[in-house]
C-alpha cells in the first residue's frame, strides 16, 4: 500500500493507544498502531494497520547520532 492508497477510513481503523483526559473530560484520542517482531523477524503480535509505511523524521535522530558515534565520529 502507498502513501496515495490510504484513506481516512484506513486510519480510522488504528485503535485508541493514547487519552488525554483533564478535569474528567477527554480532551484528545490518539490513534496508532503497534507491531512486535519476534527474533526470527515475522511479527509476534499487531494491532491496527501495522503494514501503513510510515515517516518518522526526527524521532530518528537519537538513533542516527547513536550510530555516528559507533561508526568514529570525532566529538568533543
Amino acid at each position: 500500500m502507498t502513501l496515495e492508497q490510504l484513506s481516512p477510513a484506513d486510519v480510522a481503523v488504528n485503535p485508541v493507544l493514547a487519552e488525554v483526559v483533564r478535569s474528567g473530560f477527554v480532551e484528545s484520542r490518539h490513534r496508532g498502531a503497534v507491531a512486535a517482531l519476534a527474533a526470527d523477524g515475522t511479527f509476534a503480535f499487531t494491532t491496527g494497520s501495522a503494514n501503513t509505511p510510515v515517516f518518522p523524521r526526527s524521532a530518528n535522530k537519537p538513533l542516527q547520532a547513536a550510530a555516528m558515534l559507533r561508526a568514529g565520529l570525532p566529538l568533543d
